[in-house]
């Protein structure tokens, strides 16, 4: 009897041990940080993968915005708890994976809104938990901040052999592992990748750009991570897009797959154009200005006809 005792109370205390290293395991990791900027209407997947290992008893993501109420909660394999979940978001979040396969806990998003911006954070709850404790009181695994609006964009027009400067800044706070531009007609190849205070990468940059690219801040100070682009032809006409890397960010994912945070339209034009463009402008301008004249002319000699018209009738009156 006092050995069937001493294994439960083994079983027991390996079991607590076990629970003890999955919460320091989960609550050891350094949470990982994406930008995400979505248009309104749109719906987007707020990724998120706990560690593998360790079995789960649920999932929370929360806005801390928010207070107590949650913006959604669940356990493998069954609905979602309504009770604690913020209003706006009932009937609008759901899992990725029903069954958190692999530790996927993602969510997806439906509809969103210009409300629906802000910081998403992504709780773990182990299966060997007993402890209720809530995600606001926890530490996170992944981060994303959300921004629901239409990327800011900007037009350009340069003369070839000018220099420009594409102009971008990061949102603040939040420290960065580089910044990516990117011509999405240039396939896999970018215009720049650069990390602070390192070269540019010139593995990856399109042949076209090699040497005519550079940071405006080399470190990237207060989220200014502008490029200056150096000579530029009528080939650099197009659109580029400004994306940029939080440095807590450990998954290597192509721009291309991403959300920009600005968008220029640059427009790269021959002097002649230009000049073409000026003539039948002033040409327009001269019409415009002849044809006003004309028409005041014709303005005064109808009036002074009707006057002398006038004059005439007096006079031929009061001589009968």
């Amino acid at each position: 009897m006092m050995a069937l005792f001493q294994s439960f109370r083994t079983m027991c205390l390996l079991l607590a041990g076990f629970a003890v290293i999955c919460q320091a395991e989960i609550s050891s990791i350094k949470a990982v940080e994406e930008y995400k900027t979505v248009i309104p209407g749109q719906t987007v997947t707020l990724e998120c993968r706990a560690p593998g290992g360790f079995p789960l008893a649920g999932v929370e993501w929360i806005r801390r915005e928010l207070t107590k109420e949650n913006v959604f909660f669940c356990s493998p394999g069954e609905k979602p708890n309504l009770e604690t979940q913020h209003p706006s978001f009932k009937n609008r979040v759901e899992l990725e994976d029903g069954d958190m396969t692999d530790g996927n806990v993602s969510v997806i998003l439906k509809n969103v809104t210009s409300n629906d911006t802000g910081t998403y954070e992504c709780h773990v709850i182990p299966e060997t938990t007993h402890e209720k404790r809530s995600a606001f009181d926890t530490d996170p695994i992944k981060i994303i901040h959300l921004n629901v609006s239409q990327p800011v964009e900007e037009y350009k027009t340069v003369i070839p052999g000018q220099t420009v400067t594409l102009e971008c800044r990061a949102p603040g706070g939040f420290p960065l592992a580089g910044v990516e531009w990117i011509r999405h007609e240039l396939t896999k190849e970018n215009v720049f990748f650069c990390s602070p205070g390192e070269k540019p990468n010139l593995e990856t940059q399109h042949p076209s750009f090699k040497n005519r690219v550079e940071l405006e801040d080399g470190d990237m100070t207060y989220g200014n991570v502008s490029v200056i682009l150096k000579n530029v032809t009528s080939n650099d006409t197009g659109t580029y897009e400004c994306h940029v890397i939080p440095e807590t960010t450990h998954e290597k994912r192509s721009a291309f797959d991403t959300d920009p945070i600005k968008i220029i339209h640059l427009n790269v034009s021959q002097p002649g154009d230009t000049e073409d463009e000026d003539h039948g402008v002033w040409w327009l301008l001269a019409v415009a200005v002849a044809a006003a004249a004309a028409a005041a002319v014709i303005g005064v000699v109808v009036v002074v006809g009707f006057v002398m018209r006038c004059i005439q009738k007096r006079t031929h009156s009061s001589i009968y």
